[in-house]
């Protein structure tokens, strides 16, 4: 007799059913916003904005980014914006929901978007 050990969660992750929730409305908000898959090592996708090019993945719950011109960026942002040097803008979500995480994502993003 098999016996496997399930893992838990941690408290600070995102649970992996939200994971995937969140995933496909993400994917789904920047298809249908002109993005295109990047093709590059951990694929993702760029999202044509007002600030330039942005690219977009996500991984366990966070969603990562980072602009292409980040002094532009950070500048038109200003403070709580992209890091001004590497562009990264990252939203790190912990144990939400997959509404609440993309909520706020959406909130943000939607100023830049054209």
């Amino acid at each position: 007799m098999s016996t496997t050990t399930r893992q838990r969660t941690p408290p600070f992750e995102m649970l992996p059913k939200e994971v995937d929730r969140l995933k496909r409305m993400v994917e789904t908000y920047l298809l249908d916003h002109g993005a295109s898959e990047s093709g590059g090592w951990g694929g993702g996708w760029n999202l044509p904005t007002r600030l330039g090019n942005l690219r977009v993945s996500l991984d366990k719950g966070t969603i990562f980014q980072s602009f292409d011109e980040p002094a532009r960026a950070a500048s038109a942002m200003g403070y709580g914006g992209p890091n001004p040097h590497s562009g990264k803008w990252n939203f790190h979500n912990g144990r939400k929901t997959a509404a609440a995480a993309f909520s706020e994502w959406l909130r943000e993003i939607e100023k830049y978007v054209r």
